[in-house]
């Protein structure tokens, strides 16, 4: 799967297809960079990025979205599960 069908998997996945979610590449000081701006009302979203999207990564960042409240610890537990179940390791 290339990055465009790994987000739209991941979308249908998570049940946000209907949120508007684009990927931009952009340039930082730091070496690696991943985050997230969001707009709830709207349903639109952008992970904006300075390194190769994964789909561990982009499945993390999703989850912000789905579980907005969540803290880091328990989005990266989540996003593991999700992995895993998809993988069956």
């Amino acid at each position: 799967m290339n990055i465009s069908e790994t987000l739209k998997y991941w979308q249908e996945v998570l049940d946000i297809k209907d949120w508007d979610i684009s990927l931009k590449r952009t340039t930082f000081i730091n070496e690696h960079f991943r985050g997230l701006s969001r707009n709830f009302e709207t349903k639109e979203a952008i992970i904006l990025h300075d390194m190769d999207l994964t789909e561990e990564s982009i499945l993390q960042e999703l989850l912000y979205i789905v579980h907005p409240e969540q803290s880091e610890t328990s989005i990266n537990e989540m996003r593991q599960q999700y992995i895993h179940s998809k993988y069956k390791y």
